[in-house]
């Protein structure tokens, strides 16, 4: 990023709290961003209803998520589209703190997600 001129990318700690910053902190395991995972764990699954960061980090590295059912029957989601639609959201704000000044916001990474899962679900069911 420093080639980039991202010079305040350059740090190894989380903005948002101060920790060391690699791939499971960045994803799962800040505060701010476990918030996000709680979340939708809540709203969308029926087991487990909270989000412990080590089993989502070990699930994920395993690629195994068949411990992790949907709550709702209406979406026309897989429990992959569910997790990767959380990765690559809380990814990309996440990043857009240093590309675009814009620093990150679980509230508007929530909507976001709720948005694409909910996006997607309806291009699944049309294909049906």
């Amino acid at each position: 990023m420093a080639q980039r001129n991202i010079k305040h990318a350059a740090s190894d700690r989380c903005t948002l709290c101060n920790e060391i910053e690699d791939a499971p902190h960045l994803l799962i395991q800040c505060v701010h961003k476990l918030d996000v995972w709680d979340s939708f764990f809540k709203e969308f699954l029926s087991y487990p209803k909270s989000a412990d960061p080590q089993q989502i980090y070990s699930s994920i590295m395993r690629f195994k998520l068949n411990q992790y059912y949907l709550y709702h029957h209406d979406l026309h989601i897989t429990i992959y589209d569910f997790f990767a639609t959380i990765m690559r959201t809380i990814w990309r704000h996440h990043y857009r703190q240093f590309y675009d000044l814009i620093p990150f916001d679980a509230i508007q990474a929530c909507r976001h997600i709720r948005t694409e899962l909910l996006r997607l679900s309806s291009l699944r069911s049309l294909s049906h």
